[in-house]
């Protein structure tokens, strides 16, 4: 009996660690694919804006010259 009540309890440690560690939504990595995505984004828009100006900026223009596709521009 007592190897099973171990056991549990082995398994809620567990459980509250990986719940501890795992990310939550919302949080912002500080490197990987998201900060070069977001970098490049940022970059797209400042070119644009010298290039275009604001009247003809568009989502659109800004993800074909990220590289990345529309949705992705609204996200950030």
């Amino acid at each position: 009996m007592a190897h099973i009540v171990h056991k549990r309890n082995s398994l809620c440690v567990n459980l509250f660690h990986m719940q501890r560690t795992k990310q939550r939504v919302g949080e912002q990595r500080p490197g990987g694919r998201s900060a070069r995505v977001r970098s490049s984004v940022l970059d797209a828009t400042v070119e644009l804006l010298e290039d275009v100006g604001y009247e003809r900026l568009s989502v659109e223009a800004v993800a074909a010259r990220a590289g990345v596709h529309k949705t992705t521009v609204y996200r950030r």
